[in-house]
C-alpha cells in the first residue's frame, strides 16, 4: 500500500463521488499496491488503476455514437487530466444526447438511431467510420434512413438519404459535426 499514491487515489474517488448521478456502478479495491476502480456509466466503462500514475482503460462501445470504437488506454499524472477525459466521454456526451436527430416519415416524427456499421483502417489518410441512420416505425419495423461516413480529421460526408423521409441533408451533417 505504501507504493501507490494515496492522494491521487483519494482525489480520483472524490471526483467520481461528485459525479454519482452519471454513474451506474462504482467499485473500489486495493490490490497488489494499486488502487483499482471500476466505473460503469451509461456511455462507457472505465477500468482505473492507480499507483504512481492513473491508468484508465476506456471501453465505450456501448455508446451508439462513439468517437473511439476500440478500447483505449490513457495514462495521467494528475487527476485534472482524468477529469478532462471523464468530462469529454461522459458529461459532454450526456448533455449532447439530449439533442436528438429526428426525421418525418409518413407524416409522423421519429427519432433516428445511429449505429456504427463499419470501420476501415486501411485508408491512406486514416480510419474511416460509417454510421447507419435508422428509424423504427409505430409497428416496430426498422427503416434505413441514411448513411454517413466520417473521414479522418472529423470530416463527415452524407453517403445517401433514402426516399420517403423528410429531413434536410444539412440537418444530418450539422448533427454529426456538433456531436464531435
Amino acid at each position: 500500500m505504501e507504493n501507490f499514491n494515496i492522494l491521487l487515489a483519494k482525489s480520483t474517488i472524490r471526483f467520481l463521488n461528485i459525479n454519482l448521478t452519471h454513474l451506474k456502478k462504482l467499485s473500489i479495491e486495493n490490490f497488489n499496491e494499486k488502487c483499482l476502480i471500476y466505473v460503469n456509466t451509461n456511455k462507457c466503462i472505465f477500468n482505473i488503476s492507480i499507483s504512481n500514475l492513473i491508468v484508465v482503460e476506456v471501453d465505450n462501445n456501448q455508446d451508439r455514437f462513439n468517437s473511439n470504437f476500440y478500447n483505449e488506454t490513457y495514462r495521467y499524472h494528475s487527476v485534472d487530466d482524468f477529469k478532462k477525459l471523464f468530462n469529454k466521454l461522459v458529461l459532454r456526451a450526456t448533455n449532447k444526447e439530449r439533442q436528438e436527430l429526428k426525421v418525418k416519415y409518413k407524416g409522423r416524427d421519429y427519432p433516428i438511431y445511429i449505429e456504427l456499421s463499419s470501420i476501415d483502417n486501411y485508408r491512406s489518410l486514416g480510419t474511416e467510420k460509417k454510421y447507419d441512420l435508422n428509424i423504427y416505425d409505430s409497428k416496430g419495423k426498422g427503416h434505413f434512413v441514411a448513411q454517413v461516413s466520417e473521414y479522418p480529421l472529423g470530416i463527415f460526408n452524407l453517403v445517401h438519404v433514402f426516399e420517403g423521409f423528410e429531413i434536410r441533408e444539412t440537418e444530418i451533417i450539422n448533427f454529426f459535426e456538433l456531436k464531435k
